[in-house]
C-alpha cells in the first residue's frame, strides 16, 4: 500500500535514504544475487554463437556434407552428442579408420588430420552461412575423431578441444533450428565443466526462447554462483569485478517467471484467508500493526482532538454499561442511540490501541444503520462514524468501501480538507495518482496552507520521484505547523537522499526536541549515521529506537543490517549473523506483515544454508510472506524473491553444490 507504506515511516524504503545492504564477509556470508552484484559493469563476455576463428580454407565441400537441415538433422536416438569418450556409438568401425587394434603414431596422425579437416570445414561453413546443419555434421566428424584419439591414446588430453567442438556444434544446432540437440551438447559440455560460461549462457538463451523461463533463470543463477565461488576472495575484499550475468538480466528473467507462479500465489492467499475466517481472525489478520496504524493517525492534525473527545466519552466499561441499559426496541431513536454508543466505544478502543475491537464496534454501528436507514438522521456522530469506517476499510485494503464512506462525508461537507486528503490516500493505494492529485488540489484550494494536504501530497510527490516538489510541500507544511513531527522526519529523508546531511541533521535535532522518546526519531538518526559511515552510532541509535518503542518493526531490521555491515576483524561472523536473524525474526513477531523483514531474513538464511534441503525453509518463509501481503505491490516484491530463491536452489543442484555458502 503506497499511501499507508509511506505513513509507516516509509517502511518500504521508497522515499528513504536508508540503503543498508548485507555485505559479503570473509566467512561466506553473501547477499542475494541482486545485491552482491551491484558492481562496476564492463562489457559482458560474448556467447559462443561465434565459433573459433576459421583456420586455413578446408577441402572442397561435397554435396553430401551440404545436405538440407530436414534430411541431416539427427534425432536424439542417434546419440549425436557424446558425453563420454568411451561411448561405443561414436567409435568408427576398423574399416573406416584402419587397423584400430594396432594403434600407431601414423594412425594417430591420420585421426588428428581428420579431426582438423572436419573442424576447419565446419568453421568455414559457419563463416559462409551456407548450411548450419552441414557445419554441425562436420563438427560431429571432428568429435568422433577426438573421441577415438582419446580412447586409443589415453595419454593424449583433448578435453579442451572436445569442449570447443561440442560448444561449436551446439551453436550450429541452435542456429539451424535444433534447439533440443543444442541443449544436449551444452549438457555434454557442462558434464565436463560445470562452470562453462558459454554453454550455460546458451542454455539460458535457448530455454528463454522456448518459453521455459524458470530454467533460463536457473542457468543464469548457476553462472552467478559459480562466478562467486571462483572469485570469492576478490568479492570479500570488495574488488569491483563484472559478473557473467548483468543484474538487469536477472531482473528481466525473474519478472518473466512471475506469471507462472501467480495462480499458485493466489491459491495460497485464498487458502490462508479461509483458514483465518474459520478461526474468526479475519479482522486482526487484515489490519496492519499497531505501530503502523498509529503512524497513520498521527499524520493528521486531528489526532489530539479526537483523542481528547474520546476521553471525554468515558471508559470502555462505562460506555458498555450505557449501551447495555439502552432499550432494545427497533425504533429509530433507539437505534440511533445504540449506533452512536458503538461509535463512541469503538473510538475509545482506538484510543487504547485495540483496533480490532474498534473495527468490530464501528461495523456494528454500520449494521444498525443498514437495517434502519432512518436512524442515521437522528445520530449525533453519523459523519464521524463514516470517517472511521473509511479508515478501517482502508487499513484492511477495502479501497472501494473506504472511498464510499469518504464520499458520504463529502456529500455533506464537500470542503472537509481531512476527508479530501484521506480520499486521495485511497486513490494512491489504488494506483490512480492522477485522481489523488485532484483530491489534493481540492483540499489546497479550500486552504492553501492545510498541513495535512501538504504532508500527504509530499508522499505522492515522493512516489512520483519528484523530490523537489516533495521538499517544497514539506517546507510549506512546517511553515504552517512548525511542531509537525512527521513532516520534520520526512524532510530529513529528502535531505539525506540529496546528500544534504547537515540539513537532515538539523531536521532531526528539531524532531528530537519535539519528541525525545520517539522511536521514529532515533531510527531516522540511525539512518543518518549510517549514511555518513558512522556505523557504531547507527547501531546505538537503532538500539535506542527499539528501547523507546519495542512495537516498531523498522529499527529491528535496520539494526540487523547495520550489524551485518559492521564485520570487524576478529569477530565471529556467524555469531553476528545469528544476532541479525534474531532481530529480523523479532521484527516479524512485532509486525507479521513487514515485507522488508521477510526479504532480508530470506536472503540471509539462504546464504547460510548448510544444505540445499535447508533452502526449502527459505522458500516456505517467502510463501508465508505472500500470505501476509495486503496489496499487489507487496505480493510482487515478495514473489520476486520467491522465484529467485527457487532458481538459486535449482542452480546449486546444477552445479553439484551442497550449500549456497562460499
Amino acid at each position: 500500500m503506497q499511501f499507508i507504506a509511506n505513513l509507516k515511516s516509509l517502511q518500504a524504503r521508497d522515499g528513504r535514504a536508508f540503503n543498508i545492504y548485507m555485505a559479503a564477509t570473509a566467512t561466506g556470508i553473501v547477499t542475494s544475487l541482486f545485491v552482491i552484484y551491484k558492481l562496476t559493469r564492463s562489457t559482458p563476455p560474448t556467447g559462443d554463437d561465434t565459433p573459433l576463428p576459421p583456420l586455413p580454407p578446408p577441402p572442397p565441400t561435397t554435396k553430401e556434407s551440404l545436405s538440407s537441415p530436414e534430411s541431416s538433422l539427427p534425432t536424439p536416438t542417434t546419440n549425436p552428442n557424446p558425453s563420454s569418450p568411451n561411448s561405443p556409438a561414436l567409435i568408427p568401425s576398423p574399416d573406416t579408420i584402419g587397423d584400430s587394434t594396432l594403434p600407431s603414431k601414423a594412425h594417430k596422425k591420420i585421426l588428428e588430420e581428420r579431426l582438423t579437416q572436419a573442424d576447419q570445414k565446419g568453421k568455414a561453413l559457419y563463416k559462409n552461412g551456407a548450411d548450419y546443419i552441414a557445419a554441425a555434421q562436420c563438427f560431429t566428424e571432428a568429435i568422433v575423431a577426438c573421441d577415438e584419439i582419446q580412447q586409443l591414446y589415453p595419454s593424449t588430453n583433448l578435453t579442451k578441444q572436445k569442449i570447443t567442438l561440442l560448444n561449436n556444434r551446439s551453436a550450429m544446432y541452435e542456429k539451424g533450428g535444433g534447439e533440443d540437440l543444442a541443449l544436449a551438447d551444452c549438457d555434454a559440455v557442462l558434464e565436463i565443466d560445470k562452470g562453462h560460461v558459454k554453454a550455460r549462457g546458451k542454455k539460458a538463451r535457448i530455454f528463454e526462447a522456448k518459453g521455459d523461463m524458470m530454467n533460463a533463470l536457473a542457468e543464469c543463477c548457476a553462472l552467478q554462483l559459480h562466478f562467486m565461488h571462483l572469485n570469492k576472495d576478490k568479492i570479500m575484499k570488495g574488488e569491483h569485478i563484472a559478473p557473467p550475468v548483468d543484474e538487469s538480466r536477472l531482473e528481466e528473467l525473474t519478472v518473466k517467471c512471475m506469471p507462472l507462479e501467480l495462480a499458485a500465489v493466489k491459491q495460497m492467499q485464498e487458502d490462508h484467508l479461509r483458514e483465518l475466517e474459520a478461526k474468526g481472525e479475519t479482522i486482526a489478520a487484515k489490519l496492519p500493526s499497531k505501530h503502523a496504524i498509529v503512524q497513520l493517525l498521527q499524520s493528521f492534525t486531528s489526532y489530539d482532538l479526537w483523542r481528547s473527545e474520546s476521553k471525554a466519552d468515558g471508559t470502555v466499561e462505562e460506555i458498555t454499561e450505557t449501551l447495555d441499559n439502552t432499550g432494545t426496541s427497533n425504533m429509530s431513536p433507539t437505534n440511533a442511540s445504540r449506533a452512536d454508543l458503538h461509535f463512541k466505544r469503538g473510538r475509545r478502543h482506538a484510543l487504547s490501541l485495540d483496533f480490532v475491537s474498534a473495527t468490530v464496534d464501528f461495523e456494528k454501528a454500520e449494521e444498525i444503520i443498514a437495517k434502519d436507514a432512518n436512524c442515521k438522521a437522528l445520530m449525533s456522530h453519523y459523519l464521524d462514524l463514516m470517517e472511521w469506517l473509511g479508515i478501517c476499510k482502508h487499513l484492511r485494503y477495502d479501497l472501494e468501501g473506504a472511498s464510499k464512506c469518504y464520499q458520504v462525508c463529502l456529500e455533506t461537507e464537500p470542503e472537509n480538507c481531512e476527508i479530501l486528503v484521506k480520499s486521495a490516500g485511497v486513490k494512491m493505494d489504488s494506483g490512480d495518482l492522477e485522481a489523488a492529485e485532484a483530491f489534493f488540489a481540492k483540499a489546497l484550494l479550500v486552504n492553501g496552507n492545510d498541513a495535512d494536504a501538504l504532508l500527504h501530497r509530499s508522499n505522492l510527490n515522493m512516489l512520483k520521484r519528484n523530490l523537489d516538489a516533495a521538499q517544497s510541500d514539506l517546507e510549506k507544511c512546517l511553515s504552517a505547523r512548525p511542531d509537525f513531527l512527521i513532516a520534520h522526519l520526512r524532510l530529513a529523508t529528502i535531505y539525506m537522499h540529496n546528500s544534504k546531511n547537515s540539513d537532515a541533521e538539523g531536521c532531526l535535532e528539531t524532531a528530537a526536541s519535539l519528541a525525545p522518546r520517539s522511536s521514529e526519531v532515533h531510527s531516522y538518526k540511525g539512518e543518518l549515521f549510517f549514511a555518513t559511515g558512522d556505523i557504531e552510532n547507527a547501531i546505538s541509535s537503532f538500539e535506542k529506537a527499539i528501547e523507546c518503542e519495542p512495537t516498531n518493526p523498522t529499527p529491528y531490521v535496520n539494526l540487523a543490517l547495520a550489524l551485518m555491515n559492521n564485520q570487524a576483524a576478529g569477530k565471529d561472523p556467524y555469531e553476528t549473523s545469528a544476532k541479525a536473524i534474531k532481530l529480523l525474526e523479532t521484527s516479524l513477531e512485532v509486525d507479521p506483515q513487514f515485507q522488508a523483514a521477510y526479504i532480508h531474513l530470506g536472503q540471509l538464511k539462504l546464504s547460510l544454508c548448510k544444505t540445499i534441503e535447508e533452502a526449502s525453509d527459505v522458500i516456505g518463509l517467502y510463501k508465508t510472506a505472500i500470505c501476509e501481503c495486503r496489496s499487489s505491490d507487496e505480493t510482487t516484491d515478495v514473489l520476486k524473491m520467491l522465484v529467485l530463491a527457487k532458481a538459486q536452489v535449482t542452480a546449486a543442484n546444477l552445479l553439484g553444490m551442497k550449500s549456497l555458502q562460499f
